[in-house]
């Protein structure tokens, strides 16, 4: 873990975790991405050829009439060329336009949608879902260690009822972390990894034959982009169910 990571371990359980998730994604998608553009001769031997085979091909179907390639296309094929190269060898390009699009975008349109929980006094926990989700899972915890200390140490699971209840809010705390935490956190580290190999693809977008690998790979990255998009309106959702009974 960094030492700009390490830091935000102590902001709360969930806080934490997500805050620290986001903190080493970003910079494992920048150090990929670096590693592969700048400090890889093969990847950027690869990019050359490839852009050598394009011009030759354009070249070739503009000589011989083949296709439907023009010469008034020459302005659309430059700027096809510019944004590849801009994508595939500017981090702050590839910054800008891919990575906070796919890991910053859904959590921001997330925050749009629940912003009505927020104008109103509906729900205090869905008004604000972070703090909402860390509330309800300190409560749960602290309920699931208050049954069983009165269950008692030795007590076996479902041995009483106040060991069965400090086992079923147990069970509950955890279900609840993992399946917004860590669904969440699972598809950001997605985003990270797709973004940190992203010039390889798309560099492929430049070729016919390759151009379909680059379009399951931007696929990929909406699939990534999409679940914790979904994940924290079903947050919102269930924190304004569950609070009544916490």
């Amino acid at each position: 873990m960094s030492s700009a990571c390490a830091t935000l371990v102590d902001a709360g359980v969930i806080r934490g975790v997500l805050a620290t998730v986001d903190c080493q994604t970003r910079a494992y998608a920048e150090g990929g991405y670096l590693a592969l553009t700048q400090g890889s001769p093969v990847f950027q031997a690869a990019l050359t050829a490839l852009l050598t085979i394009y011009v030759a091909l354009i070249g070739y179907r503009m000589l011989f009439a083949q296709g439907a390639t023009r010469l008034s296309d020459a302005p659309r094929i430059a700027l096809i060329i510019g944004a590849i190269l801009a994508l595939a060898t500017s981090w702050s390009t590839f910054q800008a336009l891919v990575f906070d699009t796919a890991e910053r975008a859904p959590v921001e349109i997330a925050a749009i949608a629940s912003s009505p929980w927020q104008d109103s006094a509906r729900s205090s926990l869905a008004a604000d879902p972070i703090a909402g989700l860390e509330a309800a899972y300190h409560e749960l915890t602290l309920t699931a260690a208050a049954y069983g200390k009165v269950a008692g140490v030795d007590a076996k699971p479902y041995a009483s009822p106040q060991a069965a209840a400090a086992e079923a809010v147990s069970l509950a705390s955890g279900v609840l972390f993992f399946s917004s935490v860590g669904v969440i956190s699972a598809a950001t580290l997605a985003i990270g990894i797709l973004t940190a190999v992203g010039p390889v693809f798309i560099a492929l977008a430049l070729l016919p034959a390759t151009r379909g690998i680059f379009t399951g790979w931007v696929r990929a990255l909406l699939a990534g982009a999409l679940t914790p998009l979904v994940g924290w309106l079903l947050l919102v959702l269930m924190l304004a169910v569950v609070e009544p009974w916490l």
